[in-house]
């Protein structure tokens, strides 16, 4: 009886902190991987059109901003499944609207494009991983290749499909890709709202609370590294 109840004990320890650590406190930034290939949802052919490519992610509780760069607003969320649009863009010689979605737990985000032109509907997964995790993979390796990207991910799991890709060699990242100081903090690691100190004061109340563009302090763009990877 109490072998039973100790291995209850522990299903639930490991249950608890499994959820524990899926649910993150938003601003928070990974690393991520768009695979060069979308499958078109009405028909399931896989198409390539584009190289893998890789950076950061911040996900905020109403938008996602993509290398600091393109930013996806909150378009609707139903069942804590948060749908994130993009701006209309020209793609495969139609326009294309971008629309992100996101599980509650930030374990499966999947992006879908609607081509306007053609009425279809590409899908395509976008792999996470741990800024740290990322950063010491990459320690160990000359580059890093979209493969060994996605086996590593956090959220790999969750996508059933893996492709690979000869533009996604350890060459091909080696030279187009690699690090440089993160040009939101300029290599200080620190939040620049909070300075580093995780707390703002509000000028109206004079009151604290927390920094709605970090945690603990840390820049969320290079997640207190002081370094970010992208394009060369």
């Amino acid at each position: 009886m109490k072998k039973y109840l100790l291995l209850l004990f522990l299903l639930f320890l490991l249950v608890t902190v499994n959820s524990m650590a899926q649910n993150r406190k938003t601003p928070f930034t990974m690393a991520y991987c768009l695979d060069g290939s979308a499958m078109d949802i009405s028909t399931g052919e896989v198409l390539r059109k584009s190289p893998p490519c890789i950076g950061y992610i911040t996900f905020y509780e109403n938008k996602i901003i993509i290398d600091n760069v393109e930013t996806y607003m909150l378009w609707q969320e139903q069942n804590g499944v948060k749908a994130f649009q993009g701006q209309t863009l020209s793609l495969y010689g139609g326009e294309a609207t971008p629309v992100i979605f996101v599980d509650p737990h930030y374990s499966d985000v999947v992006l879908f494009i609607t081509m306007s032109n053609t009425n279809s509907i590409l899908k395509a997964p976008i792999y996470l991983m741990d800024v740290a995790k990322f950063q010491a993979l990459l320690s160990r390796h000359s580059g890093i290749s979209n493969d060994i990207f996605m086996n590593n991910a956090d959220n790999a799991s969750n996508h059933s499909t893996k492709t690979n890709s000869n533009s996604g060699s350890k060459s091909y990242y080696s030279s187009r890709y690699g690090y440089k100081d993160c040009h939101v903090c300029h290599g200080l690691k620190k939040c620049n709202t909070c300075n580093g100190k995780g707390w703002i004061r509000h000028t109206m109340t004079g009151t604290t609370g927390d920094c709605p563009n970090c945690t603990d302090g840390k820049c969320s763009i290079c997640g207190g590294t002081g370094k970010v990877y992208g394009a060369k």
